[in-house]
């Protein structure tokens, strides 16, 4: 019997776009265009992924499955809403901490 911890998928998906959400709005905040803010989306929603899949030894996640595809799609909803989420970026900024959660539960569940 394997005692290791394991997320549904979905609770991922929503992770990484919550984080591309997040990225696109840091990239709206310094006046990117759309192509800028959304390589600081899907560096800000997979980035951190990378480092500790590569420091552990594993393939990066998102070689394998259709994590940048939600980077992407979280980094073009916060581009074109960054107006809208800056009166509710409190709501945004705790479910994205929340949110990090998810990735240290992923991130322990890969180290075992």
């Amino acid at each position: 019997m394997e005692d290791t911890i394991s997320l549904p998928d979905w609770l991922v998906n929503i992770s990484v776009t919550f984080g591309g959400m997040a990225g696109a709005m840091h990239g709206s905040r310094k006046n990117m265009d759309v192509f800028g803010t959304l390589i600081v989306a899907v560096i800000a929603a997979i980035g951190a992924g990378t480092v500790r899949d590569l420091s552990i030894g594993r393939v990066p996640i998102w070689l394998y499955s259709p994590l940048v595809g939600y980077a992407i799609l979280g980094g073009i909803a916060g581009y074109f809403l960054a107006r809208v989420m800056r009166y509710i970026n409190r709501t945004i900024f705790v479910l994205d901490t929340l949110l990090i959660g998810v990735w240290v539960v992923l991130g322990a569940q890969l180290a075992l």
